[in-house]
């Protein structure tokens, strides 16, 4: 373990602007600065936020902690947002069940690319051919 302290958003902001070729990935989405965390994905297009070993049934309701997230998951941040299952722990199939049925109760959220892999592709520099 390791303080809390060493989490914080502005210590990845420092490194993507010293590092602006970097691709970096904040795990949980930046959790419990998810608000931050959000601003430091949009002022480095190679920044992303990952949602990984996190049940989207749970992490989708009001309160959470991720609602800034998801008020920008479907524009500014759409294509910085990475999906992750856990798997085995939680199946891919579940995850994606989970985004969609998030998806249609809030209407800010979205899956986005859950299902494609399109973020992740772009996130590890592969070229996806449709």
């Amino acid at each position: 373990m390791h303080p809390l302290r060493h989490e914080r958003p502005e210590l990845l902001d420092q490194v993507a602007c010293d590092f602006p070729d970097l691709k970096l990935i904040a795990c949980h989405a930046g959790w419990p600065w998810v608000t931050e965390y959000c601003a430091v994905a949009r002022r480095h297009p190679t920044v992303y936020l990952e949602f990984g070993a996190l049940a989207p049934k749970y992490v989708a309701k009001a309160g959470t902690g991720w609602d800034a997230l998801f008020g920008m998951m479907r524009n500014v941040l759409r294509d910085q947002v990475l999906y992750g299952s856990d798997w085995p722990m939680m199946s891919p199939a579940r995850a994606i069940a989970e985004w969609r049925e998030a998806s249609s109760r809030r209407d800010r959220a979205s899956c986005g690319g859950c299902e494609s892999g399109r973020e992740a592709a772009r996130a590890c520099g592969v070229l996806i051919r449709a």
